[in-house]
């Protein structure tokens, strides 16, 4: 009886000297995300999938927002380790951005909408027109942002949460809307006209929200590693 009770004992001390190597070397953990719904629905899906297959032990909890402040609140306070989404200002100096991926801003609107006959288009010309845009992220003021500075009048006829719901309005319409192009997909780019207006309102960075005097974990550092080496220095140097 005695044998069984300290073979049991000692098993489980040799499983937790084991799960403390492996949260040691970054390949077992928990890593907790907010991610933005454009950033989770079209482009971190794939990204996630390929990393769980090679860490397998590192579980997840995934939170969608759609606000940039109240992603950034959450690591702040420490709910989640890491915000992924479009560069927005920094609600406290404890926080930083890293920008990982850009994608430009793009006009969207059906393809037999007479915009789409200029060769170049300008504000004035997307400014003649209704405009849908997204309730949420930085397009929406900067787009406000440059239409009051060039002194020109606009009408924003509606907003919603997410690009995806704003596509179905533009099939037959005359409204035009403008979000980032990491929003669109091969599909969209059949079935609507989509013209790069990045020379006029700049393109949209992505990347990682993080608190500054946070311990960066193996495991979290084993995540920015594996989907963006590029920028694992520049999180390192704040550990």
């Amino acid at each position: 009886m005695l044998f069984e009770i300290i073979s049991k004992f000692l098993n489980d001390i040799e499983n937790l000297e084991k799960l403390c190597a492996d949260m040691q070397s970054g390949t077992s953990g928990t890593l907790t995300l907010a991610v933005s719904r454009n950033v989770m629905t079209y482009w971190f899906t794939k990204i996630i999938r390929s990393f769980t297959a090679r860490f397998p032990a590192i579980k997840f909890k995934l939170y969608t927002q759609s606000s940039t402040s109240i992603m950034q609140d959450m690591v702040l306070n420490g709910k989640v380790d890491f915000g992924i989404g479009s560069r927005d200002q920094l609600i406290s100096n404890k926080m930083d951005f890293i920008p990982w991926k850009s994608f430009d801003r793009v006009l969207i609107a059906s393809r037999n909408h007479p915009i789409c006959k200029k060769k170049k288009i300008t504000l004035t010309d997307i400014a003649k027109y209704p405009l849908i845009l997204t309730r949420f992220g930085g397009t929406t003021k900067i787009v406000e942002e440059a239409f009051v500075q060039n002194n020109l009048s606009y009408e924003i006829v509606m907003e919603m949460d997410t690009s995806e719901f704003i596509k179905h309005f533009l099939e037959d319409g005359t409204c035009l809307s403008i979000y980032s192009s990491i929003a669109l997909t091969e599909e969209d780019k059949q079935r609507l006209a989509v013209m790069n207006v990045s020379h006029l309102l700049g393109s949209v960075d992505y990347g990682i929200y993080y608190r500054r005097d946070k311990y960066i974990s193996k495991v979290m550092d084993q995540f920015v590693n594996f989907i963006a080496p590029e920028i694992t220095h520049q999180l390192s140097s704040h550990n």
